[in-house]
């Protein structure tokens, strides 16, 4: 990219700590540089808020918020990936804290794979960085009670992109699976990160 817009450069930091101050727009191009580097095809075309996912890439994106969360609960229907109750031992000795960077764990982003993954072998799901999402944030469509939607995609052109997952410097609420952050796509926070995801190819 040319720069880093983290703010733990010049070799200072361990290579597996997440980048943060990253806006959705550069996480955008980031992830189509990334599959033309490896020559896949990009995801993305546009700029601004006229950017459209191009279906069918085999290249890097964003997760959509339903995948997202569907990664995140790795099968379970809890509060968080593990349960419930992130205190049972405590709150010096949460079992949240053996899966996730957050409050208690100072304000600065901490290596990826610190802490134990969810059940699916994802590290940090709970807390570390927020994560931009590809989805505009809005209420979730109505649909008939007892209907299931597959995949669905959030709300209708908005103001602002979604986040998910919390931060190292949120408190225990802000890390469940289902909480939704938002903010506008050019805005950077110190918090702030992205997740990479690909499509695989659709099965006969």
């Amino acid at each position: 990219m040319g720069e880093s817009p983290s703010d733990c450069k010049d070799g200072g930091c361990s290579p597996h700590r997440p980048v943060q101050n990253v806006s959705w727009w550069n996480a955008i191009e980031f992830l189509n540089r990334l599959s033309m580097r490896d020559s896949l095809a990009p995801c993305y075309s546009g700029e601004g808020d006229d950017i459209e996912w191009i279906q069918g890439c085999n290249g890097y994106r964003l997760p959509t918020e339903a995948e997202w969360e569907h990664a995140c609960r790795a099968g379970s229907q809890t509060a968080y990936s593990f349960g419930d109750d992130d205190s049972i031992f405590g709150d010096d000795d949460s079992i949240l804290g053996s899966y996730a960077w957050y409050k208690e764990a100072g304000s600065t982003a901490h290596p990826v794979g610190g802490k134990e993954p969810n059940d699916w072998g994802l590290y940090d799901m709970h807390g570390n960085v927020w994560e931009w999402v590809w989805d505009w944030y809005g209420p979730y469509a109505v649909r008939p009670s007892g209907q299931a939607e597959t995949d669905p995609l959030g709300a209708a052109k908005s103001k602002s992109r979604a986040l998910r997952g919390g931060s190292v410097g949120d408190w225990s609420k802000y890390l469940r699976c289902g909480l939704r952050f938002r903010s506008e796509p050019g805005d950077r926070d110190r918090d702030w990160g992205f997740r990479a995801a690909r499509s695989l190819p659709r099965q006969p």
